[in-house]
């Protein structure tokens, strides 16, 4: 699951030479695999067990590999301003859970 994470991430202009790309994949991981919806700080805080870091130090990272991103026009498509970390995440985890269970990436609908 991590190499459709980490193509998916590629695919859409995110750059893995930062901090966050790593924390990113493992958090849209977590997501996936949650059976339950989770909070987001939650998701900070299982990542930062992941990595030995604060969870302070996942979001940080996190918001700042997307800030980088959305600078170089970063293509989300369903998004028309910088996404929240929350947003970024769910939105990578739905389309690759979608990707993941043989269906195409969603849609929009007119």
């Amino acid at each position: 699951m991590k190499n459709q994470i980490t193509n998916y991430l590629l695919d859409h202009g995110i750059k893995p030479h930062y901090k966050g790309f790593n924390y990113a994949v493992s958090a849209i991981q977590i997501i996936i695999q949650a059976d339950t919806y989770l909070p987001i700080k939650s998701v900070y805080t299982m990542v930062s067990e992941e990595y030995g870091v604060s969870w302070q130090c996942v979001e940080r990272c996190i918001r700042t590999l997307i800030e980088a991103s959305w600078r170089t026009k970063m293509p989300i498509r369903f998004i028309p301003e910088k996404p929240t970390n929350a947003e970024f995440i769910m939105d990578a985890a739905t389309h690759i859970k979608l990707l993941l269970n043989g269906g195409d990436e969603a849609t929009p609908s007119a």
